[in-house]
């Protein structure tokens, strides 16, 4: 597979320069100019930033279907079983080449780690949101608290007064009837 090719194909198709490129698939320009020359297949992280690439509403409606009528043909020979891939998993039937995966290990592997990335991660997401669920009910309760000793405050100080007024009383009392 002629990956150089491509990668020139995809980035000349998306009219980008090579920086441009690298930053839609979040890696240098110098990985990009590799690439490019060749000088390797791509790694996982390239392949992931590719099936972002192939899942956009913008590459679905401009350059899938040239990828399909051959003006694209490095694409599609380099990463046509990707390209099935994704389809597959937005409810396009697969084609009977996707039994070429197996064979692919490398893509295969790619796609099962990203499954298992998001499903890790959306896990993450919702364990986060219980514990704010937690959290939010434990300031409510604080909050709850907080009136409540303010309150006993309140009352403690009104009992202080009433106890203070009794003493001040009985004192009074005491006082005015000669009691020593």
């Amino acid at each position: 597979m002629n990956y150089a090719d491509a990668f020139k194909a995809i980035r000349h198709a998306y009219r980008l320069t090579q920086v441009e490129f690298a930053q839609l698939l979040r890696v240098s320009k110098p990985t990009i100019q590799k690439l490019e020359a060749g000088d390797y297949p791509p790694s996982e992280k390239i392949t992931a930033g590719l099936v972002e690439l192939f899942r956009s509403e913008r590459f679905r409606g401009e350059f899938r279907s040239r990828v399909e009528a051959g003006d694209l043909h490095s694409v599609r020979a380099a990463f046509g079983d990707l390209l099935d891939l994704v389809d597959g998993e937005k409810g396009v039937p697969l084609p009977s080449a996707l039994s070429s995966i197996t064979s692919t290990p490398n893509l295969a592997d790619v796609y099962a780690d990203l499954r298992k990335d998001y499903t890790e991660f959306r896990e993450i997401v919702l364990s986060q949101q219980t514990t704010i669920q937690t959290l939010s009910r434990s300031t409510e309760n604080l909050s709850e608290s907080a009136k409540n000793w303010s309150e006993s405050g309140r009352n403690l100080s009104e009992s202080n007064k009433n106890l203070s007024e009794s003493i001040k009383n009985l004192t009074g009392d005491i006082a005015s009837k000669g009691c020593r």
